[in-house]
């Protein structure tokens, strides 16, 4: 049986359809794509997020979308991945919104306080 990755690419190639077509299509970037093809899930988001990237995959490719999922569950098993978990545990999900946040605070006080020493 072929892997996950290999199916989805014989049978996007089957339809003619190229990545570009199918990035446009699904929204998802072609990087993530590639990887889904390679089998290469160190490189894409958590479960969730990578069915819903199957999801879209298989709509748009015209793949039944139950067979897709079940060996994509298949993959989870041979694995012991846990669905709760993302592929990558140790990157961080949300490191630029918290440096992003964490600069606009400080911005803000020192502007309170430039106001209040220019005031008194």
């Amino acid at each position: 049986m072929l892997s996950l990755g290999s199916y989805l690419k014989r049978e996007r190639e089957y339809r003619a359809i190229s990545l570009d077509e199918m990035a446009r299509a699904t929204r998802i970037p072609v990087t993530k794509l590639t990887a889904l093809e390679a089998d290469d899930f160190d490189n894409l988001p958590g479960v969730a997020i990578t069915k819903g990237f199957l999801k879209a995959y298989s709509q748009h490719a015209g793949l039944d979308e139950m067979e897709v999922m079940y060996r994509f569950d298949d993959f989870l098993k041979e694995r012991n991945i846990d669905v709760r978990t993302s592929f990558n545990k140790l990157k961080p999900v949300m490191t630029r919104g918290r440096s992003a946040l964490l600069v606009t605070v400080l911005g803000i006080v020192i502007l309170m306080l430039v106001f209040y020493l220019s005031v008194r």
